[in-house]
Protein backbone atom coordinates (compact mmCIF):
# COMPACT_ATOMS: atom_id res chain seq x y z
CA UNK A 1 0.00 0.00 0.00
CA UNK A 2 1.56 3.21 -0.89
CA UNK A 3 2.05 5.65 2.36
CA UNK A 4 -0.34 8.44 0.99
CA UNK A 5 -3.44 6.26 1.27
CA UNK A 6 -2.00 4.36 4.12
CA UNK A 7 -1.62 7.75 6.15
CA UNK A 8 -5.00 8.96 4.87
CA UNK A 9 -6.99 5.77 5.55
CA UNK A 10 -5.53 5.81 9.09
CA UNK A 11 -6.27 9.66 9.41
CA UNK A 12 -9.80 8.73 8.37
CA UNK A 13 -10.11 6.21 10.96
CA UNK A 14 -8.74 8.40 13.29
CA UNK A 15 -11.14 11.43 12.51
CA UNK A 16 -14.32 8.38 13.15
CA UNK A 17 -13.53 7.66 16.59
CA UNK A 18 -13.49 11.61 17.38
CA UNK A 19 -16.35 12.24 15.64
CA UNK A 20 -18.72 9.28 16.74
CA UNK A 21 -17.15 10.52 20.50
CA UNK A 22 -17.81 13.98 20.37
CA UNK A 23 -21.40 13.86 18.91
CA UNK A 24 -22.80 10.07 19.17
CA UNK A 25 -25.39 11.46 22.12
CA UNK A 26 -26.76 13.74 19.78
CA UNK A 27 -27.07 11.18 16.66
CA UNK A 28 -28.81 9.02 18.71
CA UNK A 29 -32.31 10.07 18.05
CA UNK A 30 -31.70 10.60 14.53
CA UNK A 31 -34.01 9.21 11.92
CA UNK A 32 -33.14 6.86 9.21
CA UNK A 33 -35.57 8.33 6.81
CA UNK A 34 -34.50 11.50 7.54
CA UNK A 35 -32.53 13.59 4.57
CA UNK A 36 -29.17 14.59 5.31
CA UNK A 37 -28.09 18.31 4.64
CA UNK A 38 -24.95 18.06 2.14
CA UNK A 39 -21.91 20.17 4.14
CA UNK A 40 -21.03 23.30 2.05
CA UNK A 41 -18.40 23.72 -0.30
CA UNK A 42 -14.92 24.40 0.78
CA UNK A 43 -13.41 28.08 0.36
CA UNK A 44 -10.23 27.46 -1.34
CA UNK A 45 -7.69 29.75 -0.25
CA UNK A 46 -5.94 32.59 -2.51
CA UNK A 47 -2.56 31.20 -3.60
CA UNK A 48 -0.22 33.38 -1.72
CA UNK A 49 2.40 35.50 -4.14
CA UNK A 50 5.03 33.94 -3.03
CA UNK A 51 3.75 30.14 -3.80
CA UNK A 52 5.65 27.95 -6.24
CA UNK A 53 3.68 26.09 -8.42
CA UNK A 54 5.04 22.86 -8.58
CA UNK A 55 3.78 19.69 -10.19
CA UNK A 56 3.66 16.24 -8.54
CA UNK A 57 2.13 13.47 -10.38
CA UNK A 58 2.84 11.00 -7.11
CA UNK A 59 0.23 13.61 -5.30
CA UNK A 60 -1.67 13.61 -7.93
CA UNK A 61 -2.27 9.89 -8.49
CA UNK A 62 -3.21 9.48 -4.92
CA UNK A 63 -5.74 11.79 -4.73
CA UNK A 64 -7.28 10.61 -7.68
CA UNK A 65 -7.49 7.42 -5.96
CA UNK A 66 -9.32 8.60 -2.80
CA UNK A 67 -11.48 11.02 -4.85
CA UNK A 68 -12.54 7.53 -6.54
CA UNK A 69 -12.38 5.61 -3.43
CA UNK A 70 -15.18 8.28 -2.46
CA UNK A 71 -17.62 7.99 -5.57
CA UNK A 72 -17.56 3.85 -4.93
CA UNK A 73 -18.57 4.62 -1.27
CA UNK A 74 -21.51 6.99 -2.17
CA UNK A 75 -22.45 4.45 -5.16
CA UNK A 76 -22.62 1.50 -2.81
CA UNK A 77 -25.15 4.01 -0.01
CA UNK A 78 -27.18 5.25 -2.75
CA UNK A 79 -27.49 1.53 -3.75
CA UNK A 80 -28.41 0.13 -0.33
CA UNK A 81 -30.77 3.54 0.47
CA UNK A 82 -32.29 2.42 -2.79
CA UNK A 83 -33.03 -1.33 -1.33
CA UNK A 84 -34.18 -0.38 1.76
CA UNK A 85 -36.57 2.10 0.64
CA UNK A 86 -37.71 -0.44 -2.22
CA UNK A 87 -37.98 -3.33 0.72
CA UNK A 88 -40.06 -1.33 3.15
CA UNK A 89 -42.22 -0.59 0.35
CA UNK A 90 -43.01 -3.91 -0.30
CA UNK A 91 -43.51 -5.63 3.01
CA UNK A 92 -45.77 -2.48 3.73
CA UNK A 93 -47.90 -3.56 0.80
CA UNK A 94 -47.38 -7.01 1.96
CA UNK A 95 -48.63 -5.66 5.40
CA UNK A 96 -51.46 -3.23 4.47
CA UNK A 97 -52.47 -3.63 0.89
CA UNK A 98 -56.20 -4.27 -0.85
CA UNK A 99 -58.09 -7.04 1.23
CA UNK A 100 -58.33 -9.87 -0.47
CA UNK A 101 -61.07 -12.55 -0.64
CA UNK A 102 -60.20 -15.37 2.32
CA UNK A 103 -62.70 -18.21 3.38
CA UNK A 104 -64.51 -16.43 6.50
CA UNK A 105 -67.43 -18.38 6.63
CA UNK A 106 -69.29 -16.18 8.69
CA UNK A 107 -72.54 -16.23 7.77
CA UNK A 108 -76.28 -18.63 8.38
CA UNK A 109 -74.99 -21.72 10.18
CA UNK A 110 -71.90 -20.46 11.19
CA UNK A 111 -73.22 -17.32 13.01
CA UNK A 112 -75.50 -20.18 14.96
CA UNK A 113 -72.73 -21.92 16.01
CA UNK A 114 -70.61 -19.38 17.69
CA UNK A 115 -74.35 -17.93 19.22
CA UNK A 116 -74.86 -21.41 20.85
CA UNK A 117 -77.79 -22.69 23.01
CA UNK A 118 -80.01 -19.50 23.97
CA UNK A 119 -80.64 -21.08 27.49
CA UNK A 120 -78.21 -22.23 30.06
CA UNK A 121 -77.90 -25.98 31.59
CA UNK A 122 -80.60 -25.89 34.01
CA UNK A 123 -83.14 -23.80 32.14
CA UNK A 124 -82.89 -26.41 29.03
CA UNK A 125 -83.12 -29.45 31.63
CA UNK A 126 -86.38 -27.34 32.79
CA UNK A 127 -87.85 -26.68 30.12
CA UNK A 128 -87.35 -30.45 28.58
CA UNK A 129 -88.83 -31.71 31.20
CA UNK A 130 -91.93 -29.62 31.53
CA UNK A 131 -92.49 -28.73 27.64
CA UNK A 132 -91.34 -25.00 27.68
CA UNK A 133 -89.00 -24.03 25.22
CA UNK A 134 -85.54 -25.25 24.94
CA UNK A 135 -83.64 -22.89 23.00
CA UNK A 136 -81.93 -23.02 19.33
CA UNK A 137 -83.32 -24.98 16.83
CA UNK A 138 -80.44 -27.34 17.21
CA UNK A 139 -81.39 -27.96 20.72
CA UNK A 140 -84.65 -28.23 20.14
CA UNK A 141 -84.79 -31.10 17.55
CA UNK A 142 -81.63 -33.35 19.37
CA UNK A 143 -84.07 -32.89 22.20
CA UNK A 144 -87.48 -34.04 20.08
CA UNK A 145 -84.89 -36.97 18.15
CA UNK A 146 -83.70 -38.47 22.31
CA UNK A 147 -87.04 -37.95 23.21
CA UNK A 148 -88.63 -39.97 20.41
CA UNK A 149 -85.60 -42.59 20.68
CA UNK A 150 -85.91 -43.40 24.55
CA UNK A 151 -89.61 -42.10 25.05
CA UNK A 152 -89.16 -40.36 27.54
CA UNK A 153 -92.01 -38.50 27.34
CA UNK A 154 -93.81 -41.23 29.37
CA UNK A 155 -91.14 -40.04 31.81
CA UNK A 156 -92.29 -36.70 32.17
CA UNK A 157 -95.96 -36.75 31.80
CA UNK A 158 -96.50 -37.74 35.35
CA UNK A 159 -97.50 -34.47 37.22
CA UNK A 160 -95.92 -34.52 40.63
CA UNK A 161 -99.08 -32.21 42.04
CA UNK A 162 -101.45 -35.03 41.82
CA UNK A 163 -99.13 -37.65 43.75
CA UNK A 164 -98.43 -37.95 47.88
CA UNK A 165 -95.89 -36.33 49.20
CA UNK A 166 -92.86 -38.89 49.26
CA UNK A 167 -93.28 -40.10 45.63
CA UNK A 168 -93.52 -36.72 44.49
CA UNK A 169 -90.41 -35.69 45.87
CA UNK A 170 -88.73 -38.84 44.10
CA UNK A 171 -90.67 -38.10 40.64
CA UNK A 172 -88.97 -34.98 40.86
CA UNK A 173 -85.59 -35.83 41.35
CA UNK A 174 -86.15 -38.75 38.63
CA UNK A 175 -87.47 -35.93 36.18
CA UNK A 176 -84.85 -33.82 37.02
CA UNK A 177 -81.58 -36.38 36.61
CA UNK A 178 -83.45 -37.39 33.46
CA UNK A 179 -84.11 -33.99 32.14
CA UNK A 180 -80.11 -33.14 32.87
CA UNK A 181 -79.32 -36.00 30.72
CA UNK A 182 -81.47 -35.31 28.48
CA UNK A 183 -80.01 -31.80 27.79
CA UNK A 184 -76.18 -32.87 27.76
CA UNK A 185 -77.04 -35.19 25.39
CA UNK A 186 -78.58 -32.82 23.31
CA UNK A 187 -75.53 -30.65 24.13
CA UNK A 188 -73.19 -32.87 23.04
CA UNK A 189 -74.97 -33.62 19.85
CA UNK A 190 -75.16 -30.36 18.59
CA UNK A 191 -71.30 -29.96 20.18
CA UNK A 192 -69.95 -33.09 17.94
CA UNK A 193 -72.04 -31.99 14.89
CA UNK A 194 -70.27 -28.40 15.45
CA UNK A 195 -66.91 -29.80 15.66
CA UNK A 196 -67.03 -31.95 12.23
CA UNK A 197 -68.23 -28.79 10.18
CA UNK A 198 -65.14 -26.65 11.73
CA UNK A 199 -62.72 -29.42 11.12
CA UNK A 200 -64.26 -29.52 7.24
CA UNK A 201 -63.80 -25.42 7.58
CA UNK A 202 -60.37 -26.33 8.66
CA UNK A 203 -59.70 -28.22 5.44
CA UNK A 204 -60.62 -25.65 3.61
CA UNK A 205 -58.11 -22.74 5.75
CA UNK A 206 -55.53 -25.09 4.28
CA UNK A 207 -55.69 -25.20 1.00
CA UNK A 208 -56.31 -21.61 0.74
CA UNK A 209 -52.88 -21.00 2.80
CA UNK A 210 -51.61 -23.18 0.16
CA UNK A 211 -52.47 -20.58 -3.09
CA UNK A 212 -51.82 -17.67 -0.71
CA UNK A 213 -50.18 -15.24 -3.19
CA UNK A 214 -49.04 -12.47 -0.28
CA UNK A 215 -47.90 -12.47 3.15
CA UNK A 216 -51.35 -10.15 4.22
CA UNK A 217 -53.34 -13.42 3.20
CA UNK A 218 -51.83 -15.31 4.62
CA UNK A 219 -52.05 -13.45 7.97
CA UNK A 220 -55.75 -12.52 7.49
CA UNK A 221 -56.09 -15.92 7.52
CA UNK A 222 -54.37 -17.18 9.88
CA UNK A 223 -56.57 -14.78 12.30
CA UNK A 224 -59.18 -16.30 10.93
CA UNK A 225 -57.97 -20.11 11.96
CA UNK A 226 -57.35 -18.32 15.36
CA UNK A 227 -61.42 -17.77 15.45
CA UNK A 228 -61.95 -21.68 14.31
CA UNK A 229 -59.57 -22.53 17.38
CA UNK A 230 -61.51 -20.48 19.88
CA UNK A 231 -64.70 -21.61 18.18
CA UNK A 232 -63.92 -24.80 19.29
CA UNK A 233 -62.51 -24.67 22.58
CA UNK A 234 -65.88 -22.87 23.62
CA UNK A 235 -67.36 -25.80 22.18
CA UNK A 236 -65.57 -28.04 24.53
CA UNK A 237 -66.30 -25.60 27.13
CA UNK A 238 -70.23 -26.72 26.11
CA UNK A 239 -69.57 -30.14 26.76
CA UNK A 240 -67.16 -30.41 29.82
CA UNK A 241 -70.00 -28.14 31.87
CA UNK A 242 -72.69 -30.35 30.49
CA UNK A 243 -71.09 -33.08 31.71
CA UNK A 244 -70.53 -31.24 34.81
CA UNK A 245 -74.38 -30.94 35.30
CA UNK A 246 -75.19 -33.93 34.70
CA UNK A 247 -72.74 -35.32 37.30
CA UNK A 248 -73.88 -33.04 39.75
CA UNK A 249 -77.59 -33.60 39.29
CA UNK A 250 -77.02 -37.56 39.43
CA UNK A 251 -75.38 -36.84 43.36
CA UNK A 252 -78.02 -34.46 43.88
CA UNK A 253 -80.76 -37.25 42.71
CA UNK A 254 -79.03 -39.67 45.04
CA UNK A 255 -78.82 -37.45 48.25
CA UNK A 256 -82.40 -37.61 48.23
CA UNK A 257 -82.10 -41.66 48.42
CA UNK A 258 -79.78 -41.62 51.25
CA UNK A 259 -80.93 -42.73 54.81
CA UNK A 260 -81.37 -39.97 57.18
CA UNK A 261 -78.97 -39.58 59.41
CA UNK A 262 -78.98 -41.71 63.20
Amino acid sequence: MKPFVSTFRKSLMVSGLVLAAAFGPALTSANAQTALTPPPAPTVPVKPATAQETYDANAIEQIMNVVAYFKLMRQSLEDMTAAIIESKDITKAALTGDKKAIPLFNTGAELDERTGPTLGLFETATAARTGGAVGSPEIIAAIDAFKKIYMLDEAFKHDPDVIEQSAKDEEVATQSLTATGLAAGAFAETGFTHANTSMARLDTYIKAIEDSPDLKTSVDLNTRVLVEIAQQNNENLRAMSALTSLAGTFFMANGYEAPPAP
